[in-house]
C-alpha cells in the first residue's frame, strides 16, 4: 500500500497550500504540501521534510489528525501553527510548486472549487478539534 502524508499547516489565520502540476491529472492543482513516505520512516518525519521541502517552511511541532485510507492509498493527514521560520523550497527535479497563503474565510470559499478531499477533510477535522481561530472561533 502507498503511504503518504498531507500537512494543514497554518500561519496568523492564513493556510499554507501548494499550486502544482499533476500530470496523471493532466491539470494543476492547489493542496496541501505533503508527499510519499518512504520506506521505514515515521509518518510524522514524512511530514515535517515535505512541508520544508515543498514550502519551505519548518515547524516546531504536528498534530495527528488521523488516517484514511482509499483503495491502495492511505493518507495521514496532520496539522501544524508552530511554523518557526521560513527557508527556500527543495524541490525535486520534476517538481513545479507555488507556494500559497489563503486566509481561512477563502480557504473556506474555495474549498469545493479545488476539488481536493484532503483539503476539505483536514478543515473538517481541525475545527472539530478547535485547532483553528479566527472564523472559527465561535464553532
Amino acid at each position: 500500500m502507498k503511504r503518504i502524508v498531507k500537512v494543514l499547516a497554518v500561519r496568523n489565520d492564513e493556510v499554507l497550500l501548494v499550486r502544482q502540476w499533476r500530470p496523471a491529472l493532466n491539470q494543476t492543482t492547489v493542496e496541501l504540501p505533503g508527499g510519499k513516505t518512504e520506506q521505514n520512516e515515521l509518518s510524522y518525519d514524512t511530514a515535517k521534510r515535505e512541508l520544508k521541502e515543498e514550502t519551505g517552511a519548518i515547524a516546531a511541532e504536528f498534530v495527528d489528525l488521523g488516517i484514511y485510507q482509499y483503495k491502495n492509498l492511505e493518507v495521514q493527514l496532520f496539522f501544524t501553527n508552530k511554523i518557526t521560520a521560513m527557508q527556500q523550497q527543495c524541490l525535486d527535479d520534476d517538481e513545479q510548486i507555488t507556494v500559497e497563503w489563503y486566509s481561512l474565510e477563502e480557504v473556506m470559499k474555495r474549498i469545493w472549487e479545488w476539488n481536493d478531499l484532503r483539503i476539505t477533510l483536514a478543515v473538517s477535522i481541525a475545527v472539530n478539534r478547535k485547532l483553528l481561530g479566527g472564523i472559527f472561533n465561535d464553532c
